[in-house]
């Protein structure tokens, strides 16, 4: 059972490059993160791989969805993908809440380890499909779109 979570906006603001950039950055940090919680093998490694990425997911997902963030740039260039930013958001608060819950299985250390290594490599896939579709989606909407200025 996992706990949905809510986050606390940031300041609104930012200059679009800036934040692009930023959010790629963020996106790199991530997958690496993951990709240490995927070699992930003692319930104590488990644990503390998923304390850190649930610190990481917790300021990237706030800075993608803060106002005038990356999702806001995302909307006001790409209206069309509206409904697929408000499941992204959706997913945000699950997939924080598979971290957490994660982090605090493997700290109580009651749980069997091979039901923390499958809830382990459930979370990295789907934040591996998650980051993804983010992607996906900034490169329609800067990339593709040969009319910018941007």
């Amino acid at each position: 059972m996992h706990r949905a979570v809510t986050l606390a906006p940031a300041a609104a603001g930012g200059e679009p490059r800036r934040i692009r950039q930023s959010i790629e950055d963020s996106h790199r940090e991530i997958l690496a993160l993951v990709a240490g919680l995927q070699v992930a093998g003692a319930p104590a490694e488990v644990g503390d791989c998923a304390s850190r990425l649930a610190e990481m997911l917790v300021g990237h997902f706030r800075d993608e969805e803060q106002p005038g963030g990356f999702f806001d740039q995302i909307s006001a260039r790409l209206p069309i993908a509206e409904p697929r930013l408000a499941g992204l958001r959706q997913q945000h608060r699950e997939l924080l809440g598979l971290c957490c819950d994660l982090r605090d299985r493997a700290a109580a250390g009651v749980a069997p380890l091979a039901e923390l290594l499958e809830q382990r490599d459930r979370l990295a896939q789907l934040l591996h499909k998650h980051e993804s579709a983010e992607t996906r989606l900034m490169t329609r909407a800067w990339y593709t779109d040969l009319g910018s200025s941007e």
